[in-house]
């Protein structure tokens, strides 16, 4: 596709660029396309926070209704030389049958990974690191040491963080470009754009 300068474009493709320049996550990706080779933006961890606190608080019952998970108040951690990100979050676990609401932490890591069916990004292959509850009852805590970091993966494991709509992947690929992979940087998340295959 001919690439034209900015004031030559149709009032169409204006606003076209100019809603891929607001774009939250993408910044000035725009004007690199025409360099036809892939771009990089780092999405701060700021940001991340924000987008992920939008899923939050977040409320599931598990083992039928024997125990409710409360999730509030994520708060994200950079692991570049992993590249994951290691999220700790406060946790609250009712036992309606005992009148119990237990209190406590959580600490996991993960990837993210861009899923092209949906258009969002995912929280993937996360790994529950610690579970800490505050006087949980003796009757369940056999119990919750045995299934706790399993609940907490199946719960979060694929929790979307952001979701980019039509006019976003559309604004896109009218200039060109797909969303590529991630890398986890200490100052939040580095986006690549990739060149769409023509």
């Amino acid at each position: 596709m001919k690439r034209h300068a900015i004031a030559t474009l149709s009032p169409d493709r204006r606003r076209l660029l100019t809603s891929l320049l607001a774009l939250p996550w993408l910044g000035a990706a725009g004007c690199a396309s025409a360099q036809l080779r892939p771009i990089e933006q780092v999405v701060s961890s700021t940001t991340l926070l924000a987008q992920l606190s939008k899923r939050f608080p977040y409320t599931q019952k598990v083992a039928g209704d024997l125990v409710t998970l409360e999730l509030r108040n994520p708060k994200l951690r950079m692991l570049p030389d992993v590249n994951r990100i290691g999220t700790a979050v406060a946790l609250q676990l009712s036992l309606p049958l005992v009148g119990a609401a237990i209190p406590g932490t959580l600490s996991v890591d993960w990837r993210p990974r861009y899923e092209a069916a949906d258009k969002t990004v995912r929280m993937a292959d996360v790994l529950v690191r610690s579970v800490q509850l505050d006087g949980v009852p003796p009757e369940y805590a056999k119990w919750l040491d045995r299934n706790a970091p399993r609940l907490v993966s199946n719960l979060l494991g694929d929790q979307v963080i952001y979701t980019l709509t039509d006019r976003d992947t559309a604004a896109l690929a009218a200039f060109g470009w797909q969303l590529g992979a991630f890398q986890v940087v200490p100052q939040g998340l580095k986006v690549r754009l990739d060149p769409l295959k023509r």
